[in-house]
């Protein structure tokens, strides 16, 4: 099922006739369009069934769709299968899965098929019934841009090339005097800032990637509350007068929202087998490189878990939630006052000699809450014992 947000200049793509229905032809607008794929079959149109009917009465539903709100799409996509092989005896050997699909009813589009090579050192080029297949140096997979030295510098690029034709196209929006700060900060946070971080919790963050995605988002909040140069701010006033999140915790955040939903899961599943999966050969001598897997167990380290303890964490949504929010809330030199986040806010006033209390404002269960005092306690004073907890107050 895919929302798109209809505009008066339509929905930003264009379908065609096709043998299974209409599909889409081109995407004129790939922000609003993000995921939509050219070659889509429109299955169905705000719970209406579409598949069948001819193109004309197709664009008629489209056109009757109100402007100002969102449609919903079921579109009927092919997967894309991806062969791994070893040599290139083996590669030239996956061709025969084309006979065996044409046995089955299934087509594969040979311009379609691209070859990438890593590390490869024969160059020979791989042909499918007598046809040389594309050779890529990166491609492009479900918005992830994958290459021979992988890495996760070309997603950035990518998306902060996305986050800026967002923003340009609503520059009638920053220029007008009408709107308050507030409304173009939250205007800003969910057509700009959602562009930006889509798919940010695979990435392997580095201090040049971050700096990157903190100088575009300076860039439009200066633009879009109208500081020139002459009346420079600071970058710390900047982010409190818009109330931003820094980028690394909203990071952290959508990566351990990612790790958990994939702890959940069967331990026969590819994703849990790709996340916990160690390799047995020996690395490379030099610097490691800093990998996604390194800044996951990083953060376990600090947290003293491990990935059995994590596995039975996960399985309780609202302690997770919690084990999060205290992990991505929590500076690495605060001692003293802890703020779990903005709207789960935790006052913890927990001494040896002289007991304060704990106020919690939410609806938190007691034991939950207990839960995340330890896994804090833990966090920030690993080499200290945990004192006992008095007067432990809730309010709802």
């Amino acid at each position: 099922m895919v929302s798109i947000f209809k505009q008066t200049n339509g929905f930003g793509f264009t379908l065609a006739d096709h043998i299974q229905g209409q599909h889409v032809k081109a995407i004129s607008d790939p922000v609003r369009c993000g995921r939509l794929r050219v070659g889509d079959v429109i299955v169905e149109i705000n719970d209406q069934r579409v598949k069948d009917i001819p193109h004309v009465e197709v664009v008629q539903i489209l056109k009757q769709c109100p402007v100002g709100k969102e449609a919903r799409l079921l579109v009927q996509r092919g997967d894309d299968l991806a062969l791994l092989s070893h040599t290139q005896q083996q590669m030239q050997k996956t061709t025969s899965v084309a006979a065996v699909s044409v046995a089955l009813g299934l087509n594969i589009h040979k311009g379609k098929i691209k070859i990438l090579r890593y590390n490869a050192a024969c160059t020979n080029r791989i042909t499918l019934d007598g046809e040389a297949l594309k050779n890529l140096k990166t491609f492009t997979f479900l918005d992830s841009i994958i290459g021979k030295h992988s890495g996760s510098d070309a997603d950035v690029k990518a998306c902060i090339g996305k986050a800026r034709a967002a923003y340009l196209q609503l520059k009638n929006i920053w220029n007008s005097k009408q709107p308050s700060t507030n409304a173009k900060v939250r205007i800003f946070n969910t057509n700009v800032d959602t562009v930006l971080v889509y798919w940010t919790e695979t990435w392997r963050t580095t201090k040049f990637t971050i700096q990157k995605i903190k100088v575009f988002i300076n860039s439009c909040l200066r633009k879009m509350l109208r500081i020139r140069w002459v009346g420079t701010i600071s970058k710390n006033l900047l982010w409190k007068r818009t109330n931003q999140i820094p980028v690394e915790q909203e990071v952290r955040k959508k990566r351990w929202k990612w790790v958990g939903h994939t702890l959940r899961k069967a331990p026969n599943c590819v994703m849990m087998q790709a996340l916990t999966w160690s390799s047995q050969s020996q690395r490379r001598s030099g610097i490691p490189k800093n990998t996604l897997r390194r800044e996951i167990e990083t953060d376990m380290r600090r947290m003293n878990k491990n990935w059995i303890k994590l596995e039975r964490k996960a399985q309780d949504r609202v302690g997770w939630k919690v084990l999060i929010g205290s992990l991505c809330s929590i500076e690495s030199n605060c001692h003293k006052l802890f703020k779990v986040n903005y709207y789960d806010t935790v006052i913890c006033s927990v001494l040896n000699n002289t007991p304060k209390g704990i106020t919690i404002i939410n609806d938190l269960e007691l034991t939950n809450v207990i839960n995340f005092i330890f896994d804090l306690w833990y966090y920030c004073f690993k080499e200290i014992t945990i004192p006992q907890l008095h007067n432990v107050a809730m309010f709802v």
